[in-house]
């Protein structure tokens, strides 16, 4: 019966010493779900504020192309300038901005924004 009562003493310690380790599974576990809930309520936020930023952007630039079209025909000195030939550089380096490339990066002042002084009369600019 000794022998028996020391086998189920041992049974029981090792499976105290399992529980103990599973309950603290368990809390890490938790505390890690709790941790990804906060990031993933984080992220959700961020996305949303980009969202709204972004729509914004677009009804920003929106108003913008209705102001220039509005412009263009209503003032004869820009619809001039509109209609008038854009350089060779110019149209491919807006072209590769519009593709998502980086092929109009070697163009000199390619990193800043551009002045239309920069672009001479001869090749289709506007002084």
């Amino acid at each position: 019966m000794t022998w028996r009562l020391a086998d189920v003493t041992g049974d029981r310690d090792a499976l105290v010493i399992e529980r103990d380790r599973a309950q603290d599974a368990a809390a890490v576990a938790r505390a890690s779900l709790a941790m990804r809930s906060q990031q993933y309520g984080d992220l959700v936020e961020a996305m949303g504020q980009r969202e709204a930023r972004l729509e914004q952007s677009e009804r920003t630039i929106a108003d913008h192309r209705a102001a220039a079209r509005q412009l263009e025909d209503d003032d004869d000195a820009t619809r001039d300038w509109a209609d008038s030939p854009v350089p060779a550089g110019v149209r491919q380096w807006v072209r590769d901005l519009a593709a998502g490339t980086d092929a109009g990066d070697d163009m000199p002042g390619s990193a800043g924004v551009h002045d239309r002084a920069e672009a001479s009369p001869d090749q289709g600019g506007h002084p």
